[in-house]
């Protein structure tokens, strides 16, 4: 089976799509799959994927238009190597990447599959609404109704999603991964790398800092905390993304700046070693679709304190942490049973691991997903005879 992926991005600092979905191409590969992903490209910032490493065959389109010039790039190469692919699989929307490529899979002739990681919940459709109202008459009508059916992340997703003006096709559910091993993951890397922080109890964000995200909240949080536990720090690891001096500002008038690290975007092992040395991870998100920081706190084994509306339903039905209010009050109250409950905190690691395991499996996910192209590429208009012909992508950056 041939499959082509479409994300708009691998940027390390564009968020979670651009680690979930190369995930997804490495479990389809080791699963039998022939992968090729296309991507939007910058030319800065970190990748998120290995180019020499990868089980999967790559491209990067870049362009002095932007990130529309880029997706016209994307929509020509599927038009031109349309032969190459039994079906696509297309990340996100409300944008040209996705429109163009889902545009393109139409006019070959070739499924597609559609995964709005929340871009069709009531919270991203109240954003900007009015454009998108313009957008979906113009575009993403076709976009979403057009697919072979539609990837939700999680059941949740899927029930927030509606149909919104849309006539939903088919769909199914399969979660974000992790990859295996993080359980063994030690701290000590981290600590090593900021020595600083040691002999100190640590709160850790892992994300954008961005006001979608709720820190304010933790900050607060923080500040309740700071007095009865003056060896506490709050470690943000991300980007900027368009908070950091709000944010900065707060903590210096909430009086806890002293107690705050910004690292900016770590990557790899370390980010991972970050969440093993952390002593409670928190999410206050005013909406999350289905959060890779969350997955990975869980598969590496790191207590919880989550706000509701992140949606991170597993933490709690898993005895990993705590679901609570996206109230400063209450995440204190949550971080401090932790800090005070060895005990407890060594259980909600444990748990968290378990359910990792069970739950969060790469390649159990990529087999699920597998299935699904295989039945949705048996019903499926039969492509022309020049989409049958043999070729290969080649990996890199254009």
């Amino acid at each position: 089976m041939r499959v082509l992926h479409v994300v708009p991005s691998l940027n390390s600092e564009s968020g979670g799509p651009a680690r979930s979905v190369p995930g997804l191409c490495r479990a389809l590969a080791r699963g039998g799959a022939d992968v090729t992903l296309y991507a939007a490209h910058s030319n800065n910032g970190a990748l998120t994927i290995e180019p020499a490493g990868e089980p999967f065959r790559w491209r990067l389109f870049g362009s002095l238009a932007g990130r529309l010039g880029a997706a016209a790039r994307i929509r020509d190469a599927i038009h031109r190597r349309a032969y190459e692919f039994d079906i696509i699989h297309i990340h996100s929307l409300w944008n040209p990447v996705a429109t163009l490529a889902a545009m393109a899979a139409r006019e070959k002739s070739i499924p597609y599959i559609l995964s709005p990681r929340g871009m069709l919940s009531r919270h991203s459709l109240r954003i900007s609404s009015i454009k998108k109202r313009v957008y979906g008459a113009l575009f993403e009508r076709s976009t979403v109704e057009a697919a072979a059916a539609i990837h939700f992340l999680n059941e949740r997703e899927r029930a927030e999603s509606g149909s919104r003006g849309f006539r939903l096709p088919e769909s199914f559910v399969a979660p974000n991964g992790v990859p295996a091993g993080l359980e063994a993951m030690d701290g000590e890397r981290f600590l090593a790398r900021f020595p600083e922080l040691r002999g100190r109890r640590r709160l850790l964000f892992l994300g954008r800092l961005h006001r979608i995200k709720g820190l304010e909240l933790q900050i607060e949080a923080l500040s309740k905390l700071a007095r009865p536990h003056p060896d506490l720090v709050w470690i943000a690891i991300g980007p900027d993304g368009g908070d950091l001096k709000r944010l900065q500002r707060l903590a210096v008038s909430k009086r806890v700046d002293a107690n705050v690290k910004w690292l900016g975007a770590i990557d790899g092992d370390l980010r991972y070693a970050a969440i093993a040395a952390a002593d409670v991870v928190l999410q206050t998100s005013e909406y999350e679709c289905h959060s890779m920081a969350v997955n990975e706190a869980l598969a590496v084994g790191a207590p919880l304190v989550v706000a509701r509306a992140a949606g991170a339903d597993c933490v709690e039905e898993s005895g990993a942490g705590f679901a609570v209010p996206p109230d400063a009050d209450a995440i204190a109250r949550a971080v401090e049973e932790i800090l005070n409950s060895p005990g407890l905190a060594a259980g909600m690691r444990l748990n968290g691991r378990r359910f990792a395991r069970e739950e969060l499996s790469w390649d159990a996910i990529g087999q699920s997903v597998l299935s699904r192209y295989e039945e949705l590429i048996h019903v499926a208009v039969p492509a022309s005879p020049e989409h049958r012909a043999p070729g290969a992508s080649v990996a890199r950056v254009s």
